[in-house]
């Protein structure tokens, strides 16, 4: 088993069904001001495929691969304390 973890910014982000990172013509509409640290109802939509998606489709050939997205806006700690509860959720399958 992997986990994928993004760097910061490596996450895609959704306010209600609009992607806005990274969809590049949405920040050159200026959206990115929307994704402001108090805006409520932002997704997680995983990890930016142009930059990880041949990575995961790799390494899926080998190994099970989990995705581990963040919202880098908010606190590593509390992005830490989902990937720890996330891993040992599924540490009892491998």
């Amino acid at each position: 088993m992997v986990f994928v973890l993004p760097g910061t910014m490596g996450s895609e982000l959704a306010l209600s069904n609009d992607r806005i990172w990274l969809s590049y013509l949405d920040l050159a509409r200026g959206k990115l001001a929307r994704l402001g640290r108090d805006a409520r109802e932002v997704r997680v939509l995983g990890p930016v495929s142009d930059y990880y998606g041949d990575l995961i489709v790799y390494l899926s050939r080998t190994h099970r691969v989990e995705p581990f997205a963040y919202d880098w806006r908010l606190s590593v700690l509390a992005a830490g304390d989902r990937l720890a509860e996330q891993v040992g959720q599924l540490l009892p399958w491998c």
